[in-house]
This record gives structure tokens, C-alpha cells and sequence, in this order.
């Protein structure tokens, strides 16, 4: 019978094995079986020559349960200083950061494992996690495609990792004027994440 890993040996482990990390912390979340291109997903999202990474995948393909997870990695392994979540709507991007809050507060597995606890700021739209581990903040925030995302420099930390879920709708899609207009907007307000 083999042991189970100590808590440092399975650190390292879930560094490199993205399925045993996410089955690992999030079993409540994660609980089927892992899809075949799941490592393709986990492969693009981590690779580090990939600036930008853009992922369509089909209706039910769990998109937002897969970027929520592997930014609870960035923020575990302290990869992060400054992510924002931004979607259509803001209340989409509310519903991510109150699921992370709710990891840091209740998942004590996770937030234990990695030294992670609530900062002073701590609301539907602006989470500081504390790091105990690496001794610094991470900042996670809620904006709507529509909101002011441009200028945010939190702890002397420009967005390092911005997350766009489901940023069209309907409306901003319907017809090529619309998705031309929409487009237009994006280069303009939309950060591009700091080096």
C-alpha cells in the first residue's frame, strides 16, 4: 500500500499535474471525469510563450469552472499579483469571485495548503487574498466589459492575468455592425495585461 504524499511532495505534484490539483482541492466542483482535451486546455492556459489565449469551446464544455480553477492555481502558486474577471456583465464576473471567496473561506483544504486568507478588502467586486506562504496580496476583481477597466493599479500591480468569460452576448453578436462595433470598443478599453 502506498503512502499518501506529504503535504510539500503533493504542493510540487499538483505544480505540474493540473488534473490531480483540481480533483485534489476542488472535489465538490470537479466531479466527473476529466474530458480528453482537457490537458490541450491546461496546456494553452499555462504555457508561457502564450500572451493571449483565446479558448471556444461547445455549450457545457464547463468553461467557467475551468478558468475559475486554474486561476485558484494562479493563486495558489502565487503567479499572479492582479487578475481581473471580465464578462458582459459584471454580475457574471461577481458570480467567479464569489466562488473563489468562498474556496479561501471554506475550502480550508486549499486555502491551508497554500497559506491563503482574506485581506481588508473583501466584497462581491474586490477580493485581496493574502498570501502567508509567499507574503504578498493578490488582488482579484469584477468588471463588466462596459466598466473601467483601464488605469487599475493596485499595490503597485498592473492586471497580470485577465480572464474574459463570455464577454458576448446576443445583443453584442447579432448582426456584423454589431460584433464590428463591439470589436472596436475592446481594442480601446480592454487593458492588455502587463509584462
Amino acid at each position: 500500500m502506498n503512502a499518501a504524499p506529504d503535504i510539500n511532495e503533493l504542493v510540487e505534484l499538483c505544480a505540474v499535474d493540473n488534473q490531480l490539483y483540481a480533483s485534489t482541492f476542488f472535489p465538490k466542483t470537479v466531479r466527473q471525469e476529466f474530458p480528453a482535451f482537457e490537458d490541450t486546455v491546461w496546456e494553452e492556459l499555462e504555457d508561457p510563450e502564450k500572451r493571449y489565449v483565446a479558448l471556444k469551446m461547445f455549450r457545457g464544455s464547463a468553461k467557467t469552472t475551468r478558468l475559475r480553477v486554474f486561476v485558484t492555481k494562479r493563486i495558489a502558486y502565487a503567479l499572479s499579483n492582479t487578475i481581473l474577471f471580465v464578462s458582459n456583465a459584471q454580475k457574471h464576473s461577481v458570480y467567479s469571485l464569489k466562488w473563489i471567496r468562498r474556496q479561501v473561506e471554506f475550502n480550508t483544504k486549499w486555502a491551508r495548503t497554500y497559506g491563503l486568507r482574506r485581506g481588508t478588502t473583501w466584497n462581491d467586486e474586490h477580493l485581496e487574498i493574502l498570501h502567508g506562504v509567499d507574503g504578498r496580496i493578490i488582488n482579484v476583481l469584477a468588471l463588466g466589459i462596459t466598466g473601467q477597466v483601464r488605469g487599475i493599479n493596485l499595490d503597485d500591480f498592473r492586471p497580470d492575468l485577465i480572464v474574459l468569460d463570455d464577454p458576448d452576448n446576443e445583443e453584442t453578436t447579432n448582426t456584423p455592425e454589431q460584433r464590428e462595433k463591439t470589436s472596436d470598443r475592446r481594442a480601446t478599453e480592454v487593458p492588455r495585461p502587463s509584462d
